[in-house]
C-alpha cells in the first residue's frame, strides 16, 4: 500500500533544527511515527539542504 505525503518547501522547514542524533526536531520525525508501516522509514528524514528535485525523488518512492 502506498501512502501519499504532501511535501511543501518553505524557509521555515528548510532551516529546521537537528537534535543530538542529527534528526529533524519538527514534523519530519512525526511523519515516521504516524506511518510506522512504511518501508524504509529512515528515507523520510531527507536532507533539506539538498535540491528540491532530490527531496521529491525521495518522497515519490513512499
Amino acid at each position: 500500500m502506498r501512502h501519499r505525503i504532501s511535501v511543501s518547501f518553505n524557509p521555515e522547514v528548510q532551516s529546521t533544527k537537528f537534535d543530538e542524533n542529527n534528526e529533524y526536531t519538527t514534523k519530519w520525525l512525526n511523519i515516521r511515527k504516524e506511518y510506522p508501516s512504511l518501508p524504509n522509514e529512515e528515507g523520510l528524514l531527507v536532507d533539506l539542504s539538498n535540491s528540491r528535485k532530490r527531496a521529491l525523488e525521495v518522497f515519490s518512492n513512499i
